[in-house]
């Protein structure tokens, strides 16, 4: 997922999994603030160093969780793969102006991009993503 500005990807990406999903999906919101979750997830911070991350993301596979929301910042190829196998169903925020390789390299293959038009208004898109 990419938004406009960056910060609305922060605010709308704990609240996917109500808003696309099933209420009874269970979902995880993993991030690397002190941002809480939408109320429907459960939300767990990453420890400060960026090298943990992928082993922390693989310990969570044990939970089963059927979404996962990820809003982590750094080198995306060493997380991403780690963050997909945490659910069956995945959103990553992802920078707009990042490199989209590691996350084609990691299985992901759609991109979401949220835009806040005039009045508040949001603008979704749903494309194929390409490396």
């Amino acid at each position: 997922m990419t938004s406009d500005p960056t910060e609305l990807g922060r605010e709308i990406l704990p609240h996917l999994p109500h808003l696309l999903l099933d209420p009874s999906w269970r979902s995880i919101y993993i991030n690397a603030q002190d941002q809480d979750a939408a109320e429907e997830a459960f939300s767990i911070k990453m420890p400060s160093d960026p090298e943990q991350w992928a082993s922390e993301l693989e310990t969570l596979r044990a939970f089963d969780f059927d979404v996962v929301t990820v809003d982590l910042t750094g080198n995306q190829a060493d997380w991403a793969g780690s963050a997909l196998d945490v659910a069956s169903v995945a959103f990553l925020l992802w920078p707009a102006d990042q490199d989209r390789r590691p996350a084609y390299d990691a299985g992901i293959r759609w991109e979401m991009h949220v835009a806040k038009e005039e009045a508040d208004h949001l603008e979704w898109t749903l494309e194929p993503l390409h490396a």
